[in-house]
């Protein structure tokens, strides 16, 4: 790691987390040279059959009805998952709820205040803390499981009036044919009332046997908004540029796809720019120049939007936050003919095109959306903005507070 990276990585971090991080990974490095020498391994997925040690076995006799724990997974500064989940929490706190995070999974901190300080930090300046330790959970009415290997420990926890699934993708599919996928799609059989990101998990969750509700990604429009239309100089660009999300070691984010596709784009249309964001180095040799600008704070994230001519985005496992954040600063985009975004958007009109994932229907698109924004700048960036108009967090919180209101029969 370069010098300026780490330190970097320092400042974000701290140096605690930085020992914790290379501490975690040393001990990967360990585990893959005994896999190479043939040595037995550690049973991966333990958790599924080791349940925390929790010091509650059972309700105090009347839990607030506002209370709320979450068990989380690890979380780094600029987790779109965390950031939805967080962003929730506020709205929910606002509304007069109590919440309280718990770590499933090693974390790279090693207090409940540093882990705080960091949720903090780095998302939202929530009242509630963030503990490193599931062992203690506190009583509760409602606790939610915010992924599938959280929710094995909410199935094992007793000190709760209600159990809740917060889905916000389609978990199984992470993984081939595999014990995760059988592990994480039996998870969604567990009995939790399910709160959904977008209608499409809503219907899978319902198909399932689960009461399920579900909510719309929306974005900050204090953040993400159409510029001035004397401001919008997409058409007036010396290069057109097309933004990628690429951060690959998210697999469900289709990468090699985004950059196969932008192989064929740049083969036909040698001037257009690359800016990639999500990492900052490509993990593949690409025939030709891209920028990586790694991860980026919201505000760096709508300006690089609204200087872009046209938005990749590619979700393979349910709709994402990016394409509301692009669409609200006024920038087209190519997406994914995904199912969850069909449903979201099912007539997208010109400044949203929804594509097969092949590279060819992608660069297709890519092409055409990059001509028709330097073309009519003005008109495609109000076409765009006019796909999320109304979109609020606010909604999304009261559907989510009505949801736990509800008292089972």
């Amino acid at each position: 790691m370069a010098f300026e990276s780490m330190l970097d990585q320092f400042k974000t971090y701290g140096g605690g987390v930085l020992f914790a991080a290379a501490r975690r990974k040393l001990r990967m490095r360990s585990a893959e040279l005994r896999r190479r020498m043939g040595a037995p391994q550690e049973l991966p997925y333990e958790f599924a059959v080791t349940p925390p040690r929790y010091v509650h076995t059972s309700l105090e006799p009347r839990p607030d009805p506002k209370t709320i724990n979450w068990v989380i997974p690890p979380f780094v500064r600029g987790a779109g998952g965390h950031r939805t989940i967080f962003r929730m929490a506020r709205d929910l706190e606002a509304a007069g709820f109590d919440n309280e995070f718990y770590i499933a999974g090693e974390s790279l901190f090693q207090t409940d205040a540093e882990a705080t300080q960091a949720m903090r930090a780095f998302f939202y300046d929530l009242r509630g803390s963030v503990h490193v330790d599931l062992n203690g959970m506190r009583p509760c009415h409602s606790v939610f499981a915010t992924a599938w290997e959280t929710a094995y420990p909410v199935h094992a926890f007793q000190a709760a009036r209600r159990k809740l699934y917060f889905v916000q993708d389609d978990e199984p599919a992470f993984f081939p044919a595999s014990s995760g996928n059988a592990l994480a799609d039996a998870t969604y059989r567990f009995g939790f009332d399910c709160v959904c990101a977008g209608p499409w998990l809503e219907e899978k969750m319902r198909g399932l046997g689960a009461r399920a509700v579900s909510f719309r990604l929306a974005y900050d429009p204090e953040v993400y908004r159409l510029p001035d239309p004397a401001r919008v100089t997409r058409g007036q660009r010396e290069r057109p540029r097309v933004v990628f999300y690429a951060r690959h070691i998210t697999q469900r984010r289709g990468v090699e796809l985004g950059f196969l596709a932008l192989t064929l784009l740049k083969r036909r249309r040698p001037e257009v720019e690359v800016v990639f964001f999500g990492a900052t180095d490509s993990p593949y040799k690409l025939e030709f120049d891209a920028v990586g600008r790694g991860k980026l704070r919201e505000d760096e994230l709508a300006e690089l939007y609204a200087s872009a001519t046209v938005g990749l985005s590619i979700s393979l496992s349910n709709y994402s936050l990016i394409p509301q954040e692009m669409l609200a600063t006024g920038l087209p985009v190519v997406e994914t003919n995904h199912p969850s975004l069909q449903l979201v958007y099912p007539e997208p009109g010109p400044a949203l095109k929804l594509v097969p994932p092949e590279p060819y229907a992608l660069a297709a698109a890519l092409e055409a959306q990059i001509d028709a924004a330097l073309e009519a700048p003005v008109k495609m960036s109000t076409a765009a903005a006019s796909l999320v108009h109304g979109l609020a967090w606010d909604d999304a919180a009261a559907i989510v507070a009505q949801e736990l209101r509800f008292t089972p029969s």
